[in-house]
């Protein structure tokens, strides 16, 4: 399946079509492939509201002391990494400052977020906001950086 998508985004760019569009038909495939998991939290016995209520997590920084910690750095390392070519795109596109990315990354991953809380398919964790910000945060200074050495 991996080559398909890969053949896929090939033939995209050799038909004309943009980088851009290319990174954008990679996201929809990965947030449709999320949503659509066959992981639903708890049982389906519960009631739905208890799922939900048992599926968010309002306190930043909180885990579980009986947490893998290479698991749970891989996830940091993955959101952080996961939100910078949405960021970056959007910084190239806008010519944005820091502040309105950041408002643009909240409110991305918020829908994000409770379309996964919502769909039972994942957790609705505080802490991975402050992840995406850092991604953003990253990704500008990044561009930004690369921008001024470039300068003429």
């Amino acid at each position: 399946a991996r080559v398909h998508v890969f053949n896929y985004f090939t033939c995209l760019l050799d038909r004309g079509g943009s980088f851009k569009s290319c990174i954008i038909v990679f996201y929809l495939l990965v947030f449709i492939a999320f949503i659509f998991e066959k992981r639903p939290i708890l049982s389906s016995s519960t009631p739905y509201f208890s799922r939900i209520a048992n599926a968010t997590n309002l306190v930043p920084f909180y885990y579980n002391p009986n947490t893998n910690y290479q698991a749970l750095q891989m996830n940091v390392i993955v959101k952080i990494f996961l939100v910078m070519p949405v960021a970056l795109y959007y910084v190239i596109k806008k010519d944005c400052t820091l502040g309105q990315l950041i408002t643009f990354i909240l409110g991305a991953s918020f829908i994000f977020e409770v379309a996964k809380l919502l769909s039972l398919r994942g957790y609705f964790d505080v802490t991975d906001f402050f992840y995406y910000m850092a991604g953003a945060a990253l990704a500008y200074y990044i561009y930004r950086s690369i921008k001024f050495f470039t300068k003429k």
